[in-house]
């Protein structure tokens, strides 16, 4: 959606927020369940809260970067 408004990787620009909410509102007007893809725990419960009921967050090299991070981090400790 980003690309398309031209502003790519700008997942939190106002105008992309107001298309979301506006097809979040839709769909609730024509018994629609909605749906996001995000990427972070923060943008999940973001969505959550505003009426999102299908919810995919990361994915696989995000989660399987996070993992490595974190252990690196725990091993240089």
């Amino acid at each position: 959606l980003s690309v398309s408004l031209g502003m790519p990787g700008q997942r939190d620009h106002p105008e992309q927020e107001a298309a979301i909410q506006s097809v979040l509102e839709t769909c609730g007007q024509r018994g629609i369940i909605p749906g996001i893809h995000t990427r972070t725990a923060e943008l999940t419960g973001k969505w959550r809260d505003r009426g999102m009921k299908l919810i995919s967050a990361s994915n696989e090299v995000g989660v399987l970067f996070g993992g490595a991070k974190a252990l690196a981090g725990a091993l240089r400790a």
